[in-house]
């Protein structure tokens, strides 16, 4: 009887730490990551983004690096700098109204 072989899709995850997941992507492997952002003067969420930058983290909540910035221990960090923390805040720096 012929071997069957699985093809991944997108749908396809593997859980490897709680703060990690892979995603198959046919052949494509990304690592994904979990990050805490904390939105001063809005709820805390985590998201789960690429491993990227903390500019990713902003695009993430809906926000730039022109309307907000990412604090790390209460520092701030540029936003083309790897993501190094898995719980960040986010301080909106103009905000409507």
């Amino acid at each position: 009887m012929p071997t069957q072989t699985h093809t991944p899709t997108n749908a396809d995850t593997v859980r490897t730490r709680a703060a990690d997941i892979l995603i198959i992507d046919n052949a494509l492997l990304r690592q994904y990551m979990r990050v805490t952002v904390d939105v001063v003067g809005e709820k805390t969420r985590e998201v789960e983004i690429p491993e990227g930058t903390y500019a990713d983290v902003l695009d993430a909540v809906g926000l730039s690096s022109h309307e907000a910035s990412v604090l790390v221990e209460g520092r701030p960090v540029p936003a083309d700098q790897p993501i190094e923390s898995r719980t960040v805040t986010v301080l909106q720096l103009v905000k409507g109204g």
